[in-house]
């Protein structure tokens, strides 16, 4: 902490810190080791409720209870007595659902009057200024109770999910001969279910022959491949469909239809967690816990802002010191490009889309070349992926040329479609992350005579694959569309599905560990 304030005098378990801009006189700084107060286990209300058994459900308490654990008494004494002295508190844990719940769970145990005025440092970054701003800027605490009654209610539910479900469906499948121990969860459960569904899709898949008809087309200008649009069942209907058009293996055809279009689109939107796990998964097979891991380490380092966001936005203010810093960004990543774009867009900007964090960017703290190099590989593929992301929003948009050909044989239309980039633009930033680029075609023009020569493809349907690490997350967000009651979907799409940004990671984990899914990491992690 020598790093924010003037003096301070460490004492164990707690901090005197003496900085007239931000207090009158001494503040103390003490801190929770994890969660310091719990919930009760089912024991503590009935005796009978401490071991399994279907006449002892439901588990549902009058009034549910939380206890601090004996490893952790003493700290929680030492926050207890500073609490109970304190004229006013500051609550500064994480500026999330769970930081607010882990703080005012501890003031609620610690039985502080309601008197003593509570304030919220709320910040997104850990960078000197901010940290300073944010004291400075101090937020009422009445403005985050909300936040702190959500998580509660999250964390009870969970709590009477697991204690009744578990031992309900344990003991239930040991009536049935399955002896073993089963943990249900609000969200495990649908994730697994969700991914059980896949599973399902795929063992029941039955594999159906078809045939394709493709064409290597030779223009004056060059060649390109064509294709017929429908698949055909059989090779009766191949040999039925060349006949009914005179067609050969080698014919002479011409160039009926070409469509071309100028198109240009913007950079992908900034990201959020769920959107940076998903592609860093794709692009170097990290799972989403160690994303999460990696993104607190930047920002504990001051070099990225606050990982657990939901949000693909900024606000102005973010914007404006993105761009004051947009040559010192791009030397740290090595990339140089002329700003196409130096004024907010809602695509990126958006004060109203942004309401407890803002997307993930990187902070005022520029790395130095070598501080960037003595970070660790993953650190640094997280830290230049956020960077790139962010520079491209400034960076010209990506223009090119589509076009669309069809070839006529005798009556039967071929389809071919081509782009020619005109403009790079972003792309040339972020293309490693973009997908197959179409194929570039030769310059023809309509009536030109072509030469064809035919292919026919046996093949057959493929079932669904398995999910990537980096598709649960998105899955787990849109679970909504996996349910039927229209009520709940509405529910889930309102709430971004199961679990949050702070907890879906985990939720995967958890389900590993339990071993109810496992991972194949060749050629990549799938369930």
């Amino acid at each position: 902490m020598r790093r924010y304030f003037q003096r301070q005098l460490r004492k164990k378990g707690y901090i005197i810190i003496e900085d007239e801009r931000f207090f009158k006189g001494e503040a103390i700084l003490t801190w929770g080791v994890g969660h310091l107060v719990e919930l009760c286990l089912p024991g503590y209300y009935k005796k009978e409720w401490k071991r399994w058994s279907l006449a002892s459900l439901p588990i549902r308490p009058e009034k549910i209870e939380f206890q601090v654990p004996r490893s952790k008494q003493e700290q929680f004494q030492i926050v207890k007595q500073w609490l109970k002295k304190a004229s006013e508190i500051v609550i500064a844990t994480d500026p999330d659902r769970e930081g607010e719940n882990i703080a005012r769970l501890i003031i609620d145990k610690a039985a502080v009057k309601r008197s003593v005025p509570i304030k919220r440092l709320w910040i997104n970054s850990q960078e000197n200024d901010v940290v300073r701003e944010g004291f400075k800027n101090l937020q009422p605490g009445e403005k985050y109770v909300s936040l702190y009654e959500e998580a509660k209610a999250r964390q009870i539910g969970d709590w009477l999910v697991g204690m009744n479900a578990s031992p309900l469906y344990s003991l239930l499948l040991q009536e049935q001969g399955v002896h073993d121990t089963f943990s249900v969860g609000r969200v495990q459960t649908p994730t697994l279910y969700l991914i059980y569904l896949r599973q399902r899709e795929i063992e029941n898949f039955k594999p159906e022959p078809y045939f394709e008809i493709t064409a290597d087309v030779t223009a004056k200008n060059g060649t390109f491949k064509a294709k017929y649009k429908e698949r055909l069942k059989t090779k009766q209907e191949v040999l039925a469909l060349y006949e009914k058009h005179g067609i050969e293996r080698e014919n002479e055809g011409s160039i009926a239809v070409l469509n071309k279009k100028d198109k240009q689109l913007p950079s992908p939107v900034l990201h959020s967690l769920a959107t940076l796990q998903a592609t860093a998964n794709r692009k170097w097979k990290y799972s989403p816990s160690k994303v999460l891991k990696v993104m607190q380490s930047l920002y504990e380092k001051k070099l990225l802002s606050y990982p657990r966001t939901e949000s693909n936005h900024i606000t102005t203010a973010e914007f404006s010191y993105l761009k004051s810093k947009l040559s010192a960004y791009m030397n740290a990543v090595g990339v140089n490009f002329e700003p196409a774009f130096l004024q907010p867009r809602k695509r990126y900007v958006d004060n109203q889309k942004v309401q407890e964090h803002y997307a993930i960017i990187p902070t005022k703290t520029i790395p130095t070349e070598k501080r960037l190099a003595s970070l660790r590989t993953e650190e640094q593929n997280i830290y230049k992926e956020v960077v790139l992301t962010t520079l491209a929003m400034f960076a010209p948009l990506y223009k090119f040329e589509e076009t669309n050909v069809e070839v006529d044989l005798c009556g039967l239309r071929l389809h071919a479609k081509g782009k020619v980039d005109r403009e790079k633009g972003w792309k040339a930033l972020l293309s490693p992350r973009q997908k197959q680029e179409e194929p570039s075609l030769p310059v023809m023009e309509v009536g030109e005579r072509v030469d064809t020569v035919m292919k026919t493809v046996a093949d057959e349907t493929k079932p669904p694959s398995l999910y990537t690490e980096g598709q649960l997350i998105p899955l787990m967000k849109s679970a909504g569309k996996h349910v039927e009651d229209e009520e709940n979907t509405a529910i889930l799409d309102e709430v971004t599905g199961i679990g949050t940004g702070a907890t879906r990671a985990s939720i995967i984990e958890t389900l590993k560990s339990r071993t109810y899914i496992t991972v194949s990491k060749k050629p990549s992690q799938r369930y």
